[in-house]
């Protein structure tokens, strides 16, 4: 059998050179055959209800193939752990940059002017920033109906901005008085917001046929089969 050797030997990445030499293809040089382009319209809000969405102007534009918003995709939810983040806002947008409505037209120079075109009316709600008084019981609540999301850690009685309360127990095997172990617990610790690389776009595309979908996507991990419902079955 050969002596398999790596330790000390140079192991070259296997697109290095591509990518050096900007020969490298990513999904964003991707072009499929009639493709369309997906835009989304974001919240300017922190929390606010969504009064009114007025698309007509953005649908009759020529070139925009569909406009949906979030009563097209009601009930649609994704979420790493907990799905409680619909697809497109249904009534309430909770986080500034919230997607409120998705447009797919011909070309991009199409698909981001028909946002231009779209009007909606907000009515700004109270929002929540301190995360000690978030979990006050009479904190604005985020989420009335945290109590039906699926991929709760454990049942919730009593709706509130705490999602997940766990205890965890640990100790000795021999017993030991935890008054003779110098311990410092701190209470609650804060980390302010801070930027980070931007490791890569976020580009996707599917492609379907005879059947079968193709799907392009430009990501540090592989394509949850999660995110690609498009509806709940019946």
């Amino acid at each position: 059998m050969a002596e398999i050797r790596s330790v000390g030997i140079p192991s070259p990445r296997v697109e290095g050179e591509q990518k050096v030499a900007g020969a490298a293809v990513y999904a964003v040089d991707v072009r499929l055959p009639d493709m369309l382009w997906a835009k989304v319209l974001r919240s300017p809000m922190a929390h606010a209800r969504i009064k009114r969405i007025d698309v007509a102007k953005a649908v009759a534009m020529p070139g925009v193939k569909a406009v949906l918003t979030g009563a097209d995709l009601a009930g649609v939810k994704i979420g790493k752990k907990i799905v409680d983040m619909p697809l497109l806002a249904e009534n309430v947008v909770r986080f500034a940059g919230e997607k409120v409505v998705a447009v797919a037209a011909e070309s991009e120079a199409i698909a981001e002017a028909a946002l231009d075109l779209i009007d909606v009316e907000y009515d700004e709600l109270p929002i929540v920033s301190d995360p000690l008084q978030a979990m006050r019981s009479d904190a604005m609540l985020l989420h009335p109906n945290v109590a039906d999301y699926k991929g709760l850690l454990h049942k919730i009685e009593t709706p509130s901005n705490i999602f997940v309360h766990l205890t965890w127990k640990k100790g000795f095997a021999n017993p030991i008085s935890w008054s003779k172990i110098p311990t410092r617990l701190p209470r609650c610790t804060r980390h302010t917001s801070s930027p980070i690389a931007h490791w890569c776009a976020s580009i996707a595309m599917a492609r379907r046929k005879s059947g079968r979908q193709t799907r392009v996507r430009s990501a540090c991990a592989t394509w949850s089969p999660a995110h690609c419902r498009s509806r709940p079955q019946a």
